[in-house]
């Protein structure tokens, strides 16, 4: 339903707003009362959003699986994507185990045109905020891979806000 949501709005910015207030809670009074409460809440909302990102993943593999290339399926790709990207802004070391999974979106030939900056700058954000959690074992396979390439060909590729991310 999540999917859903951003998917019909177009935007993960109301999605995102509301998660991060859930987890880190909205404007409080009683601070001291609160930290306590809001750390268990904390804990617990972890767990999760853990459990939502590989609920996510799985379902990012499973449309590819059923996927029919139409031109529509790009909105549901980037409606995943950007779902997706709310958890991993939130916790970016969540994307970590699955940066296998999302690395090949960057190559830019997703089999939607319309929609493949969008699926880029979604998937390049989520990259980029979990590279702080990556081990130098992780980076250095990633960069001795095809990844680089793949980022330079974007900066030609694709407007700016796909580069920016």
């Amino acid at each position: 339903q999540m999917v859903e949501v951003v998917r019909v709005s177009g935007s993960n910015e109301v999605l995102s707003t509301l998660v991060k207030g859930l987890l880190f809670g909205f404007a409080e009074g009683d601070k001291d009362k609160k930290n306590v409460e809001r750390k268990k809440r904390q804990e617990d909302s972890h767990s999760q959003c853990k459990l939502l990102v590989k609920a996510l993943i799985e379902l990012l593999l499973s449309f590819e699986d059923t996927r029919e290339h139409k031109e529509d399926d790009g909105k549901q790709l980037v409606a995943i994507l950007a779902t997706l990207g709310v958890f991993a802004q939130t916790f970016p070391e969540l994307v970590v185990p699955h940066v296998d999974t999302l690395v090949p979106y960057l190559k830019g030939d997703n089999g939607v045109k319309r929609y493949e900056a969008a699926v880029v700058s979604q998937v390049s954000s989520m990259i980029s905020g979990a590279s702080s959690h990556f081990g130098s074992g992780e980076l250095n396979r990633l960069t001795s891979g095809e990844l680089p390439t793949d980022l330079v060909n974007i900066c030609y590729k694709f407007p700016s806000e796909a580069v920016t991310s």
